[in-house]
């Protein structure tokens, strides 16, 4: 396409051309073909001049609007194009920096394990050896400490699984997601014997994606959901999945458990971010936003509904299969 401040003058010059070439061929015409009255040769010949003289009239009132379109045309192209390559730039240095986080993230997680270690080490030395020189207020100070450096323990191996699946690369293969919720649920029931729970799973439930981090999607899920029904009279847990319109597969986790308020579904996915009380229902607080960015990861975005006392249904998907 041509530049802005050449486009007018080109067209200027084709338009002047082609006017002095339709007058060069109706003068030829009147030379050449049998005698015009004398009248009708002078009406020609004054119409030829009459439109050279119009030619800047035409030119002012019916091409510089043309003109000026292709203008504002070029002008937001040029502005597409710029803004294109100011959010690739930025899409960049995003990412970059996503690198940078998850890196800090995992070396301040990893490097926090050796100090923890130390603490929980010798803290079951003195439960084990020294608790009987203890009074009962220093008992319950070593009780509290065990207890926190545990949950410490927990959070740290939580961000670093959150970190790793952020890293890691996805390897697709056909899976059954029924089949893994099933080995979960009995995992969870092995771990939980007191708390009795009606697992409800649809049959023949696939997914194509990988095997060890969608595995981790249906622990963290299904466990959530455990937790959440803990206090229930009849707990009970469904998996299953539903077809959209475009034939795209979402799956999802119901319980009815104590629910949440919608209003705050967000906070739901992001670390650290709990609705409930930590010691009314234990938890590090990591595991949803991992869910979230495995989910993320697989081409598919993930969301909850629920209401204060009526469960919660988790759903996810659809994954690309790429």
């Amino acid at each position: 396409m041509p530049s802005i401040h050449q486009s007018p003058f080109r067209l200027l010059i084709i338009m002047a051309l082609s006017i002095f070439l339709s007058e060069f061929v109706v003068m030829i015409a009147i030379y050449l073909l049998p005698p015009f009255p004398s009248r009708l040769a002078e009406a020609i010949f004054d119409a030829a001049v009459l439109i050279v003289m119009l030619s800047p009239i035409l030119y002012f009132f019916l091409f510089k609007p043309m003109l000026s379109q292709v203008k504002e045309r070029e002008y937001a192209e040029e502005e597409v194009v710029k803004l294109n390559r100011e959010l690739e730039w930025r899409i960049s240095e995003l990412e970059e920096l996503n690198v940078e986080l998850e890196s800090f993230s995992y070396s301040v997680s990893h490097d926090l394990r050796s100090p923890l270690f130390v603490i929980q080490g010798f803290s079951q030395l003195l439960a084990e050896n020294y608790v009987e020189a203890l009074d009962s207020k220093g008992a319950d100070f070593l009780k509290r400490i065990v207890s926190s450096s545990k949950r410490m323990s927990q959070i740290i191996d939580s961000l670093l699984t959150l970190s790793h699946v952020a890293r890691e690369e996805i390897q697709h293969e056909e899976l059954d997601l029924s089949e893994m919720a099933s080995t979960v649920a009995v995992e969870l029931s092995k771990r939980n014997p007191t708390n009795h729970v009606e697992v409800i799973i649809e049959k023949g439930v696939k997914a194509r994606g990988d095997a060890r981090l969608l595995r981790i999607v249906m622990e963290n899920l299904l466990d959530n959901a455990w937790k959440y029904t803990s206090k229930q009279p009849k707990p009970r847990i469904e998996f299953g999945m539903l077809k959209e319109k475009d034939e795209s597969i979402i799956y999802y986790v119901r319980d009815n458990g104590v629910g949440f308020d919608t209003a705050y579904a967000d906070k739901l996915f992001m670390p650290f971010e709990r609705l409930h009380s930590g010691d009314e229902y234990p938890g590090t607080g990591v595991g949803l936003a991992t869910v979230k960015r495995i989910v993320h990861r697989h081409g598919g975005r993930v969301w909850a509904e629920s209401g204060v006392g009526n469960g919660a249904v988790f759903y996810f998907g659809p994954f690309n299969g790429r």
